[in-house]
């Protein structure tokens, strides 16, 4: 433009003309966004602005707290917060060409902002910003459903092994007490100088064929396979879990008329 002689324009209308163009692709944007979803959609976005009655939060604040523990029910609420996304269906077309930070920074904006905040906005604005937050939110609510799943499993293992650990030094003593009994019935068998026919009636006088009989039986449940480890605890903490999740589950669907686990 120098070189030809051209008048540079000034400062600040240089500023208001970047200004403007960048007001024209924010609004583009949100009207990419917004135009991606149907009226029922769009009415499901705003039924996330609004407090359900006799609750103390609206529902797009219960869908950004994510599980804050490691239980049962924190699981099935993390499985319900995911269902509760997906059943808004919301998705962003791909042939909108849409960059990545582009949305990531509107929901970004939805997941830090006030509900008023969000509540206040223009109302294309609106809907593209929840659009965008609706899309993101569904991966960061699988995986933190999945990250629950997984600490809990996590947990039932630990408390398991623990257990088993705890009963196995618990039966030590009777471990111990049986294989003494063993031990003295077992020791005739290694005397040479007693004869073959002899040996029953001399075993029998050491240890009365009762408490033999009763040593095999503790014996027996005492001992176990080499690759059984603690299942049997691991066993009684899943069913705790089962239980827990179904318990959770038909509350959840007595209110909301969703269908419970089979038991």
């Amino acid at each position: 433009m120098l070189a030809h002689k051209v008048l540079l324009p000034g400062a600040t209308k240089l500023e208001r003309f970047v200004a403007k163009l960048r007001q024209r692709v924010e609004v583009r944007l949100w009207r990419v966004l917004a135009s991606g979803i149907s009226q029922p959609q769009q009415s499901g976005l705003e039924e996330l602005l609004r407090v359900p009655d006799g609750a103390r939060s609206s529902s797009l604040d219960t869908l950004r707290t994510g599980p804050a523990m490691v239980s049962g029910p924190a699981l099935v609420r993390a499985l319900e917060r995911l269902n509760t996304v997906r059943s808004l269906s919301i998705a962003v077309p791909a042939a909108a060409a849409i960059a990545p930070n582009r949305i990531a920074a509107l929901a970004r904006f939805a997941d830090k902002a006030k509900v008023t905040a969000v509540a206040r906005l223009p109302t294309l604005r609106r809907a593209a910003t929840l659009v965008a937050f609706v899309h993101t939110l569904e991966a960061s609510a699988q995986d933190d459903a999945v990250e629950a799943l997984d600490m809990l499993l996590h947990e039932i293992f630990g408390d398991a092994e623990k257990a088993d650990r705890k009963a196995r030094l618990r039966s030590l003593k009777d471990l111990d007490a049986v294989a003494m009994t063993l031990a003295q019935a077992c020791t005739p068998l290694l005397d040479p100088s007693l004869p073959d026919d002899e040996l029953r009636g001399h075993v029998f006088a050491r240890v009365p064929r009762e408490t033999l009989a009763g040593a095999l039986r503790e014996l027996s449940m005492l001992v176990r396979p080499p690759d059984d480890v603690f299942y049997e605890s691991c066993r009684r903490g899943t069913d705790a879990f089962v239980c827990s999740c179904q318990h959770c589950c038909a509350m959840c669907s007595s209110k909301r008329h969703l269908p419970a686990l089979p038991s």
